[in-house]
């Protein structure tokens, strides 16, 4: 409650506030929130405390388990005041950057094994191919004495001359988006400095990785044409057998033109081809649809927090508990249209063995601009007796509703109380619990007092309420709901439309790589058919019509698949990326499921028009004039 001036004699930085944000805060806003050190002597003189301090921070010797020694702080700081001591792991900044670090371990576990996957599967693709475009050469160098193992070594050994190109470029891509990537946490976080250094293991790893997915690809294509016999490997290749299908038995083809009916031949003949060929496409869907969940999510998650349970516009914070008086006067603050109290309490909350500790806050049985919400969404009511858990504390505690919990205060008188489990509430953001203002005040036996006041304010008066609340001396903070929603915006928005652009452009390359890779080997393998059709008296867009429609039927059937594998790849990277501090809700917009299939679709038009072009330039005489 006290003004002093001071002159600025530098910046610094802490390892506790990497994540400087402020309470009930979700993201760092140095325009409204930061952290100032003077010197203690300083600041005794000007609150007139000399020799006090209110935190102590312990470095503990390696190895040494934090608990008994938090037990013994606690023992001895009781009777001065203790609030309860508590390890790094409970502290907000390592916390949130823990987090972080956890989700990018799932991200890594996931995303690369799709790439790798998609990548073998073209690739053997394209080896087949070659092996069937070289089978005379097999069969003369056989001839000539070669050995399987010689010629299985010369495919293999093309191909991992090319994958090691590949992974050349694809190390300097790496340590470019890894570059890209430090700078963008550095900009997040206040690190003093965070240095790119890529080690050489992981490079390693990365090569070896994409080294074997090509082998494994390669492997029994190359083994194939290392055991042709010469004869039969300089021989025409045996005409594939044609008889009628299924749907031509059961006439299910009768009503549909020519081309039509080359086009469902054909994708039923190969059906491994057009199995795996579907399936890699849906991968690109899946990937996409895995992925880009997480805005709808963090969408929810903001909606739940910001509109479903908090209803005020200001959030007032005291620098000590005071009784209801101190809510009449700001009620009476220029702008204030409404106030409701709200007392906050550091609690460990345990259940047999389990324990954690958490924020209690109290609210009035009438709140109505704060309310916890159940997995429904449906408001809560803080109960007169009883406690809710939030949905990540009743998990962590295995506890359910109408099970006893043991709640330790760390103030005060330090009571320790056995209440029952009334609701669970799903708020997505932290990790406290909630009771009723009367509770919390009986709990500390204290009078009616709160800490916190949720206030609705008219927009028009803002000006002058933070006038008047700069010169309050009881409030310690004061948080704007919609500035906190912009930062967040802007914070959350960028991160993520960055990771859209990211994702959108793999996506769609997959996809492309797919469905052009399929187009040309059947562009190939038929050449001379479809020069027949021509010569036959097909039109060039009926000829190409077959060529595109198996790869659009493919893509249309992908999409389905793709949305299945994709919500699956969802709930996979929503239970990696759960932490105490955010918990993304399962939610993904029937928008996402359009773009996703959108970009995919988009990429095998692109597919379309190129072969669309290759059959207008299909040279006839070269074509009919192949070798048989």
């Amino acid at each position: 409650g006290q003004r002093q001036t001071y002159r600025v004699a530098g910046m610094a930085l802490a390892a506790e506030y990497v994540y400087a944000v402020a309470p009930g805060g979700l993201v760092p806003d140095d325009e409204r929130f930061g952290i100032l050190w003077v010197q203690r002597d300083a600041l005794e003189a000007a609150l007139d405390l000399d020799g006090a301090f209110n935190d102590l921070v312990v470095k503990l010797q390696p190895g040494v388990d934090a608990a008994p020694v938090i037990a013994a702080l606690d023992n001895l700081l009781e009777k001065s005041g203790g609030t309860g001591a508590y390890d790094r792991d409970s502290q907000i900044s390592h916390l949130i950057l823990s987090g972080e670090l956890d989700q990018l371990a799932a991200t890594a576990r996931v995303v690369p094994p799709i790439f790798l996957a998609v990548a073998a599967f073209m690739l053997n693709m394209v080896v087949a191919r070659v092996v069937d475009l070289e089978r005379r050469q097999i069969g003369l160098l056989k001839a000539f004495g070669y050995r399987n193992r010689d010629v299985l070594a010369h495919y293999m050994k093309l191909v991992m001359a090319v994958t090691v190109i590949g992974a050349a470029l694809g190390c300097v891509a790496g340590l470019w988006l890894g570059h890209g990537l430090t700078r963008l946490y550095t900009d997040f976080f206040s690190f003093p400095f965070l240095l790119y250094r890529p080690t050489l293991s992981s490079l390693v790893l990365s090569v070896t990785l994409c080294l074997a997915a090509s082998a494994a690809a390669t492997v029994v294509v190359a083994r194939r044409a290392a055991t042709l016999p010469p004869a039969v490997a300089m021989a025409p290749r045996v005409p594939p057998r044609y008889g009628r299908t299924v749907i031509e038995r059961l006439r299910l083809l009768r009503f549909v033109d020519e081309p039509t009916r080359i086009v469902v031949r054909n994708l039923i003949r190969r059906p491994w081809r057009s199995a795996l060929t579907c399936l890699a496409m849906a991968m690109s869907v899946a990937l996409l649809t895995g992925t880009l969940f997480m805005v709808d999510a963090v969408d929810e998650m903001l909606d739940v927090a910001f509109n479903r349970i908090q209803h005020q516009d200001v959030t007032v914070r005291l620098a000590d508990p005071r009784d209801m008086r101190a809510l009449r006067s700001l009620a009476d603050m220029p702008g204030v249209l409404a106030a409701e109290p709200v007392r906050d309490v550091a609690v460990t909350v345990s259940a047999g063995p389990r324990s954690k500790r958490v924020g209690l806050t109290g609210l009035p049985p009438d709140a109505r601009l704060t309310q916890p919400v159940d997995a429904n969404q449906r408001p809560l009511v803080a109960p007169e007796r009883g406690i809710i858990l939030s949905t990540w504390l009743a998990q962590t505690l295995g506890v359910t509703v109408g099970d006893v919990v043991s709640v330790r205060v760390h103030e005060g008188r330090q009571r320790r109380v056995d209440v029952h489990v009334a609701q669970v509430s799903e708020g997505y953001i932290g990790s406290g619990a909630t009771m009723s203002l009367a509770a919390v005040n009986t709990l500390m036996d204290e009078g009616p007092v709160l800490t916190t006041a949720q206030l609705r304010v008219d927009m028009a008066e803002l000006d002058r309420f933070f006038a008047a609340a700069k010169d309050a001396p009881m409030i310690s903070g004061v948080a704007l709901k919609s500035a906190a929603l912009q930062k967040i915006d802007e914070t959350a928005g960028e991160n993520l439309l960055r990771m859209t652009l990211f994702l959108t452009g793999f996506g769609g390359l997959i996809a492309l790589g797919v469905a052009n890779n399929n187009v040309r080997i059947s562009l190939s393998e038929g050449a001379q058919a479809f020069a027949s059709l021509r010569v036959l008296g097909f039109t060039t867009a009926e000829v190409a019509s077959v060529l595109v429609g198996e790869i659009v039927v493919l893509a249309l059937a992908a999409v389905p698949i793709g949305v299945g594998l994709g919500t699956g790849l969802a709930r996979l990277n929503k239970a990696g990326m759960d932490t105490e501090m955010f918990r993304l809700p399962f939610v993904i917009e029937h928008s996402t499921y359009g773009f996703s299939a959108a970009v995919m679709l988009a990429a095998v038009l692109v597919a379309c028009i190129g072969a669309w072009r290759r059959v207008g330039r299909l040279d006839l005489t070269t074509a009919l004039k192949a070798r048989d």
